[in-house]
C-alpha cells in the first residue's frame, strides 16, 4: 500500500528529527560552514606496518584542539557532545560542533582539553547537515586542527575518533577504527547526504568531535550511528538513538510506549502530547521491526529501533488477475463506501499540535467525517461553515484559545447547539471552571483514555438526536419543555412569537420567517435542522398544525376554518399534513378528543 511506503518515510524522518539523535556515521567535511578547506602536505604512512608511534603523532597532533561541549537552556544542562577549534581569526578562535548538541540552548560551554571551562557563542547552526559554528576567545585556544581531505582517503585506512562519550566525565576518549565505506547516501528530512563509515567505536557524547586520519588531520565529524544485525536468519538495520538528558525511571519504563502516558518532570515549560512515541512504535509494528529502550536517572536514555532490511513496496498498480470486471468491482465498491461516508456525522477537530490532530483524525475517522482546524480562528470559522456534530478543541492554541472558541461557539446563534469537548493538559480547578462557565458540554484532561473520549463523544451527539426527537414529540406553542441553551431557547421563542404572529397567514414561510430573525435562509436551515430535526418548512408546518390540534379540542370551530386560522388555504392539504403528523384526519382526532361537531 502507498500508505504504508509513506509511513515508512514518515518513521525514519521521525525518529532523525523527535530525538535530535547522534547515530555514528561521519559526515563529509565539505558540507561544513567553513570559508575555505585547508589541505596540507600528506604524511605517508605505510598502514601495513603501522606504528605505535605513527598513531601517537597522529593523537597529539589533534588533541588539544578537541573540546566537550555542554548546552543549557534555563541553567539545566540539557545536552552533551564534542567539538573541535578548527581556525583563527583576529581575535577569536572558530569551533565546529552539530547542530543537535547545542539545539534549543540558552547557553553553550566548552571544557578544553586542560579541563577549563569557558563560555562560548553560537554563531550559526544548519539543522540539515547537522552543523554548527562556535566562537571562543583567541586566547583561551590551545591548538588548531589541521583540516584534511575528506575526497581524498581509502577504504581501510586507519583512523581516530576523539571526543567526550557520556558526557564530561570521559572527556577526552581516544577509539580507533577504519574507514570501512565510502560515499553512502543517507536520507533524513528529505535531504539527502553523502558520508563516510567508520567502525571506530562511538558512544553518547562523540557527537560534533573530529575523526582524524594518521596525519593528525580532520577528515570529519562524528554525526550518526547505523547498524545492523541478523535476527532469526532475517537482516535488521538497527537505528541507535542516545542522549545524556536526565534519564526515565524504571517505574515509567513499561509505560513510555502506551497512548498519551506522559513523564511528569518537574520544572518543564512545555507538555507534550503524550503520543509521539506510541506512534514510533506503531510504524514499527506496521514494518514487522521492533524498538526497546534503555535508560538510567541521571546518564540517559538510548532508544533502539530493529528494522527489516527486506521490505518490499507492494505494487501501486492492480495485478492482472483483478484488471476487467473485478477492477470495476472494486471502483464500485469504493463508490458505494464513499457513500456511506457521507452520512458519517461531523466532527471538528480544533487543535495547533499537527501531530496530535493526526492522530486524533486516523483514530476517529472510521466513525465520523473528520474537519480539521489548526487555532481557534479557523475553527470558528469552518463550526459555522461547516456545522459540525461536534467539536473537540484543544485549550491551548495561539490566536483564539480553546476557551474564547467555546465562548463564541455557545453565543453565535449559528452554533451553539453544537456540543463542545475540550482537551487540556492543565488540570488546574480554575480551567475547568472556565471551561464549563462558556458553555463547555465536557471537558478531558490530558493524558485520556481514548475509549472514554469515544463514549463522550457519542453520548452527546445521542443527547443532541434525544432532544431533536422530543422536540418533534412534545413542540409546544409556549416553549417552556425546551431547555438547550439560552440562545438556543431564545432562538426558538421568537420563532414561535413570529410564527404565532403570521398564524393565519399562509404566504408567511422561511423567507419571511428568516428575515424577521435577521438570518441567512441557509443559517436558518442548519440551525433548525440541528435543534429540532426539521428544515424551516417542516418547522413552521408543524407549529401550525399544532395550533390546529389544540383549536381541534378546546373549540367548536368548523375544520375549514381552523385550517384558515392556521394558514391553510387548501383544506384537503391542511388533512393531508395533519395525518401525517398525527396519524389520523382532523375530524378523528377531534372525536377522540371529546368535542363534537
Amino acid at each position: 500500500m502507498k500508505d504504508r511506503k509513506r509511513l515508512f518515510k514518515y518513521f525514519l524522518a521521525y525518529v532523525f528529527t523527535i530525538f535530535s539523535a547522534v547515530f555514528a556515521v561521519i559526515i563529509y567535511l565539505k558540507y561544513f560552514p567553513v570559508e575555505s578547506k585547508v589541505i596540507t602536505e600528506k604524511k605517508t604512512v605505510n598502514e601495513t606496518k603501522l606504528s605505535e608511534t605513527a598513531i601517537e603523532d597522529a593523537i597529539d597532533k589533534a588533541y588539544d584542539s578537541v573540546v566537550t561541549v555542554e548546552s543549557y537552556k534555563n541553567n539545566q544542562n540539557i545536552g552533551s557532545g564534542s567539538g573541535f577549534v578548527y581556525k583563527t581569526d583576529g581575535s577569536k578562535g572558530y569551533i565546529l560542533t552539530n547542530h543537535h548538541v547545542i539545539d534549543s540552548a540558552d547557553k553553550i560551554e566548552v571544557i578544553l582539553s586542560d579541563n577549563e571551562t569557558v563560555e562560548v557563542k553560537l554563531l550559526g547552526s544548519d539543522e540539515y547537515t547537522d552543523i554548527a559554528v562556535l566562537s571562543i576567545d583567541k586566547s583561551k585556544v590551545k591548538k588548531v586542527a589541521t583540516l584534511g581531505d575528506s575526497d581524498n582517503i581509502n577504504l581501510g585506512s586507519t583512523v581516530i575518533a576523539i571526543g567526550s562519550p557520556m558526557g564530561s566525565d570521559y572527556s577526552g576518549s581516544i577509539t580507533r577504527g577504519i574507514i570501512s565505506g565510502k560515499d553512502r547516501m543517507i536520507e533524513s528530512n528529505s535531504i539527502i547526504a553523502k558520508v563516510i563509515q567508520t567502525d571506530a567505536a562511538i558512544n553518547p557524547g562523540n557527537s560534533g568531535g573530529p575523526l582524524v586520519n594518521l596525519a593528525g588531520e580532520v577528515i570529519g565529524i562524528t554525526s550518526m550511528k547505523l547498524a545492523t544485525e541478523e535476527i532469526e536468519g532475517r537482516n535488521y538495520v538497527r537505528i541507535s538513538v542516545s542522549d545524556t538528558g536526565i534519564g526515565i525511571s524504571e517505574s515509567d519504563l513499561p509505560y513510555i510506549f502506551d497512548r498519551f502516558y506522559q513523564v511528569g518532570n518537574e520544572g518543564d515549560e512545555k507538555i507534550g502530547s503524550g503520543i509521539g512515541l506510541h506512534l514510533v512504535r506503531e510504524y514499527v509494528n506496521i514494518h514487522g521491526g521492533r524498538i526497546k529502550v534503555d535508560s538510567r536517572i541521571d546518564r540517559g536514555s538510548v532508544f533502539t529501533v530493529w528494522l527489516p532490511m527486506d521490505l518490499k513496496p507492494e505494487p501501486d498498480e492492480l495485478p492482472e488477475e483483478i484488471i476487467g470486471t473485478e477492477a470495476s468491482d472494486v471502483k464500485e465498491k469504493e463508490t458505494t463506501t464513499s457513500t456511506v461516508d457521507d452520512n458519517l456525522k461531523k466532527l471538528l477537530l480544533v487543535e495547533d499540535n499537527q501531530e496530535f490532530r493526526t492522530f486524533l483524525k486516523e483514530q476517529l475517522e472510521d466513525f465520523y467525517q473528520i474537519i480539521e482546524a489548526a487555532d481557534g480562528e479557523e475553527g470558528e470559522r469552518k463550526a459555522i461553515e461547516e456545522n459540525p456534530n461536534l467539536i473537540i478543541s484543544d485549550i491551548m492554541m495561539p490566536k483564539v484559545d480553546g476557551i474564547e472558541l467555546c465562548r463564541r461557539i455557545k453565543t453565535n446563534v449559528q452554533t451553539s447547539h453544537i456540543p463542545v469537548i475540550l482537551l487540556t493538559a492543565r488540570t488546574a480547578d480554575d480551567i475547568k471552571i472556565n471551561s464549563y462557565e462558556v458553555g463547555a458540554d465536557s471537558y478531558m484532561s490530558k493524558p485520556f483514555n481514548f475509549d472514554m473520549l469515544m463514549v463522550r463523544i457519542e453520548k452527546l451527539i445521542e443527547q443532541q438526536e434525544k432532544r431533536k426527537q422530543e422536540f418533534r414529540k412534545n413542540i409546544e406553542v409556549n416553549p417552556s419543555a425546551i431547555t438547550i441553551t439560552s440562545v438556543d431557547e431564545q432562538l426558538i421563542q421568537k420563532c414561535l412569537e413570529y410564527i404565532e404572529k403570521n398564524m393565519d397567514n399562509p404566504e408567511y414561510g422561511v423567507e419571511e420567517l428568516s428575515g424577521d430573525l435577521g438570518m441567512v435562509r441557509m443559517s436558518l436551515y442548519r440551525k433548525l435542522q440541528s435543534i429540532t430535526g426539521h428544515t424551516p418548512t417542516d418547522f413552521i408546518r408543524s407549529i401550525r398544525l399544532k395550533r390546529a390540534a389544540q383549536l381541534l379540542q378546546g373549540s367548536q370551530l368548523p375544520i375549514v376554518e381552523i385550517a384558515n386560522r392556521v394558514g391553510f388555504s387548501s383544506p384537503s392539504y391542511f388533512s393531508k399534513c395533519f395525518r401525517e403528523m398525527f396519524g389520523m384526519l382532523p375530524k378523528q382526532y377531534a372525536e377522540e378528543s371529546g368535542r363534537k361537531e
